[in-house]
């Protein structure tokens, strides 16, 4: 059994350093503990601009001055730009700061932790402890948010509908980063 996290692309070595695997260049960047909750932002680059649109559409005024399809227009150009701007940092200023292994190979340079079946076992509290709030927040501030968008056309329902789904899976990876945090302290 490998000692892969549950996250996509993140690997502990013999030295049980965190190891992001970018499979497009096949190299490995060794994260420093200092560095983990700007990667950790930066690696879910996708879901933070698509929550910033989906908050941007809900709470903004857009919709009064522009209409609804407008609106949306605006919001996911914002969502987009967002994205495009993350995905530049994260690629040419924050991957390039770390420390590269050329030619990582994942499955023959893991080493065993202290529990094979739960990376948590092995990661500094105050950064599960940051997630697991960052999940659980962001998933009740979109659910909740839900009951504040009055639906009265079919592109706000879908638009609640979505954010209700991001909002529960949100959670859902709160509550289990929370699990896997308890089950490695026993």
């Amino acid at each position: 059994m490998s000692n892969k996290s549950k996250r996509q692309s993140i690997y502990y070595d013999k030295r049980n350093r965190t190891i992001y695997y970018d499979k497009k260049s096949k190299n490995g960047y060794v994260i420093p503990d200092n560095q983990m909750q700007r990667f950790n932002i930066f690696q879910n680059r996708y879901m933070v601009s698509l929550c910033v649109g989906i908050l941007l559409y809900a709470f903004l005024d857009f919709k009064v001055r522009f209409g609804d399809i407008q609106a949306i227009a605006i919001c996911a150009g914002i969502a987009v730009l967002i994205g495009a701007i993350m995905e530049y940092y994260f690629r040419f200023k924050l991957l390039p700061s770390f420390t590269i292994i050329e030619k990582f190979k994942p499955e023959n340079e893991l080493a065993v932790a202290n529990n094979k079946n739960n990376p948590y076992s092995t990661l500094p509290k105050n950064r599960i402890i940051i997630t697991i709030a960052f999940n659980l927040i962001l998933g009740a501030a979109m659910i909740i948010s839900v009951f504040f968008i009055k639906a009265d056309n079919t592109i706000k329902m879908l638009g609640n509908v979505a954010m209700v789904i991001l909002g529960s899976f949100s959670l859902y990876t709160g509550i289990n980063h929370y699990l896997m945090f308890k089950k490695g302290n026993k």
